[in-house]
């Protein structure tokens, strides 16, 4: 039997429905993406900076960046990328990514700081909503830092998915950011859906999203993501299929 799994990622990323065992899923996006800066202006601010690093928290700002900047300018740049899924863009140029365990905000300051000596000129190209997370770890370091935001996320409070969640079509829900989940609880309550009572699992793609819908009042699921969808999707398919 098929058990439906929602996603929640933005509305204009490029959104494939994946299948594992008994789970499909199916996306109602929470955000949207809204580009802020011109393909111009992202190489401008990348060769005035002249990073000798460049590290990505999304596959949105990887494939975004690579619209504005030729692969070929960036083969003495060292790239760190959060998870594989961000490093596609590259690893399709030909170029080679550094990907942390674990696939966070943390593990990816950790990365950079074990194989990055002071001085080093690092560019953080990401959404204007990331966590300080990364920043905060990687300022308080003896390295040149420079961030440049290639995106927003707006809200998408579609109410159009708590009228799906009540038909208890859907085995679960599987939220990808923590923005994402602050919207998905913002659902919730606007329109009095108790995820326990409708039987919805919850399931976050790590523990930056468990934590946020936590904050909201919302119980996660096990098991836990480590930044990648696909990944997540298998082991919710090995758990509960």
């Amino acid at each position: 039997m098929i058990r439906m799994l929602i996603t929640t990622r933005p509305e204009n990323k490029t959104v494939k429905p994946l299948e594992h065992g008994c789970i499909k899923t199916v996306n109602f996006p929470l955000t949207r993406i809204v580009y802020t800066i011109p393909e111009d202006r992202i190489r401008e601010d990348f060769l005035g900076f002249h990073p000798d690093v460049l590290v990505f928290t999304s596959i949105a700002g990887s494939s975004r960046f690579l619209q504005a900047v030729d692969p070929s300018e960036l083969k003495k740049c060292r790239i760190f990328c959060i998870g594989d899924v961000t490093a596609i863009p590259f690893r399709n140029a030909g170029l080679d990514c550094n990907v942390p365990s674990p696939k966070t905000s943390i593990g990816l300051a950790s990365a950079i700081q074990e194989n990055c000596a002071g001085g080093t000129r690092i560019m953080v190209a990401r959404s204007s909503s990331g966590s300080p997370v990364l920043m905060n770890e990687l300022s308080g370091r003896s390295y040149e830092v420079a961030e440049i935001r290639l995106y927003d996320l707006e809200e998408n409070v579609a109410t159009e998915l708590g009228n799906e969640l009540k038909t208890g079509n859907y085995f679960g829900i599987l939220v990808t950011s923590s923005m994402e989940a602050r919207i998905f609880g913002k659902i919730l309550h606007s329109m009095n859906i108790d995820t326990k009572e409708i039987g919805l699992k919850v399931f976050a793609i790590g523990d930056p999203t468990a934590s946020a819908l936590r904050n909201m009042g919302i119980g996660t699921d096990p098991p836990e993501g480590d930044s990648d969808i696909e990944t997540l999707v298998k082991a919710i398919s090995d758990t509960y299929c």
